[in-house]
């Protein structure tokens, strides 16, 4: 579960095979076990999770999208429930952010930012994990400067992933009907 700047190389070091660290996505397990079950050439599996990860989208929307899929009759309110929980945990966590920035309080600023980098990576909000995540290594690093102006990225972000599932919430109100 440990996804620290060096646990990658420490487990490798270690005697470990492979390294995939919490929250992972699909696509990172799934070309982990194309590369030990398939015996594929690591290095372009690399490049594709390297890229995968370059182009970090303010929402995708796979996440909701599968939950309909599996779940067809109560798939809206389900959804919308999800939506509702994480914007809630995502507004108190922002300003848990801006406290902890305001105050230098590197090891709140690390838990909220690595509270609300999961919940986002989950419900497919992957840029606004990404920069949770560099929220995190600050943290845990003890860095104080910069961070306000991270958390003012964070807010931009979050604005822009409520207004994406916004509009998955009416399509699936209006698919109800």
């Amino acid at each position: 579960a440990s996804a620290l700047t060096g646990d990658r190389e420490v487990c490798i070091a270690a005697g470990m095979d492979d390294y995939l660290a919490k929250p992972f996505r699909r696509d990172a397990l799934r070309l982990a076990l194309e590369r030990w079950v398939l015996d594929q050439p690591a290095g372009q599996i690399e490049k594709e999770v390297n890229a995968d990860e370059a182009q970090a989208v303010t929402f995708d929307r796979s996440t909701l999208d599968q939950m309909c899929l599996n779940q067809r009759s109560g798939a809206p309110r389900i959804v919308a429930a999800l939506i509702n929980s994480y914007s809630a945990d995502a507004a108190r966590l922002i300003e848990t952010l801006a406290q902890a920035s305001g105050h230098s309080d590197a090891s709140a600023l690390a838990h909220a930012a690595h509270s609300l980098k999961l919940g986002s990576d989950f419900i497919g909000a992957r840029k606004l994990a990404r920069i949770c995540g560099e929220l995190e290594q600050a943290g845990l690093a003890g860095e104080r400067q910069g961070n306000e102006q991270k958390v003012v990225l964070v807010r931009q972000e979050y604005e822009a992933v409520r207004r994406a599932m916004e509009a998955v919430r009416v399509e699936g109100e209006s698919t109800r009907r």
